[in-house]
């Protein structure tokens, strides 16, 4: 097996293991050629993030072709990529089930030199269709809410450059989805608010659920999952899977106490391969 870079001039030889839409709003991203065939064997897309890190978002081999290197091969490119670039680290979240079972992807990780992060995420998900926000806390009259596609290019940049400046370009705006990712904003027009979803193999994901550091609140919390799930189940997505991911315990009660619906289907596992 060896391993390649996939750009615009062959990405069509590697469709449709993975779909062109993804791969573009990747920045790097890999393929694995089975030599004595000249046949796709896999791909791995790979997502610079805030810390000096590269991120692999997606890795997929094609059945026949598992456990003959494909997947190494990529890895090891990728650690090359990172490390030219001066990258920190090389990392990946994998999702553990509720029996703390190893996936098949943590398993070839730990064999390429990855290690395990001390921090162990929960992880809750639950049918858009079954999602509410909760009753506690009163409602965020004063706040205003934007869809991603809504907020100006220089606010996007304005919050991308705050520790996250190294991503090329910087923390990339296409990688959310621009109709259901929130800015939310004060009366004077300060940001207060974030939540920030994408798309991945027929799963939406909030990777980013916060308040600014001096504005934290329940309510402005509270009004952007409100607005997020409308939204979702408007445009007919109920039957979509929703994940979010909690730090600890306490997060992890207080986003199904936030939001309905939300039931604890795994663990979230961040593997590292540390170049300094």
């Amino acid at each position: 097996m060896k391993a390649t870079l996939i750009d615009v001039e062959n990405m069509d030889y590697f469709l449709p293991a993975v779909e062109k839409e993804a791969l573009l709003k990747s920045d790097i991203f890999l393929g694995a050629v089975e030599e004595s065939s000249d046949t796709a064997a896999g791909v791995l897309a790979a997502t610079a993030t805030p810390d000096k890190m590269l991120s692999i978002n997606y890795i997929y081999v094609e059945e026949r072709f598992r456990r003959q290197g494909a997947g190494s091969a990529m890895i090891a490119l990728l650690k090359d990529i990172a490390s030219e670039a001066e990258a920190e680290a090389v990392s990946c979240d994998c999702l553990r089930s509720l029996k703390d079972e190893e996936s098949d992807i943590e398993k070839l990780l730990v064999s390429c030199g990855f290690t395990e992060a001390e921090s162990v995420t929960a992880i809750l998900s639950g049918r858009v269709g079954d999602l509410s926000v909760g009753d506690y806390g009163r409602p965020q009259t004063d706040v205003e809410i934007l869809p991603l596609s809504g907020v100006s290019s220089s606010e996007w940049m304005d919050y991308a450059s705050d520790e996250k400046a190294w991503s090329s370009p910087p923390f990339r705006r296409d990688y959310y989805d621009g109709e259901h990712s929130y800015f939310a904003y004060k009366a004077d027009g300060t940001r207060c608010g974030v939540l920030l979803l994408r798309c991945a193999d027929n799963a939406l994901i909030a990777d980013e659920l916060f308040t600014e550091p001096t504005e934290v609140s329940e309510d402005i919390l509270k009004a952007l999952a409100a607005r997020a799930i409308a939204d979702l189940k408007r445009d007919g997505l109920q039957d979509e899977v929703f994940y979010i991911r909690a730090g600890d315990a306490g997060e992890a009660a207080f986003a199904g106490e936030l939001i309905g619906g939300l039931a604890q289907t795994g663990y979230g596992v961040s593997l590292s391969c540390y170049f300094i």
